[in-house]
């Protein structure tokens, strides 16, 4: 897995316990999961150190709404992200694939997949949690 926005989101999360990868396109198996766990769970935005990928936020922050039983959380985080100017930056800073790459990651549910990341050395090992 290459990322750019999540990569000191998850460095900073050297000492969690467990360090799993959620968004838009996995939300229904990582809400699932996350339900399932016992003890507190800390949701943690990819863009933790940088505000300008809202969409990250407003991701993370469905996921903690429906995990509390909150009925179409990921639907109005993602009409929520449609309605500011991140969908046109985005498309003008990925010209090239930008509309493929935003289709695929807004579309809700396509991913049956949790990644896990366990941290070792200067990388990332990434397995599926489910």
């Amino acid at each position: 897995m290459v990322t750019g926005a999540g990569t000191k989101a998850q460095l900073s999360l050297k000492k969690a316990s467990r360090v799993l990868a959620a968004c838009f396109a996995n939300f229904p198996v990582a809400v699932e999961y996350i339900r399932g766990l016992e003890g507190k769970v800390l949701v943690v935005p990819a863009a933790l150190f940088n505000e300008y990928h809202v969409e990250d936020y407003l991701c993370a922050e469905a996921i903690v709404k429906a995990a509390k039983g909150e009925k179409n959380a990921a639907r109005r985080a993602i009409k929520r992200f449609m309605a500011t100017k991140r969908p046109a930056e985005f498309l003008n800073i990925r010209k090239k694939n930008g509309k493929n790459d935003m289709a695929l990651a807004l579309d809700l549910g396509s991913l049956a997949v949790l990644p896990e990341i366990t941290l070792e050395d200067d990388h990332g090992v990434v397995t599926d949690a489910l």
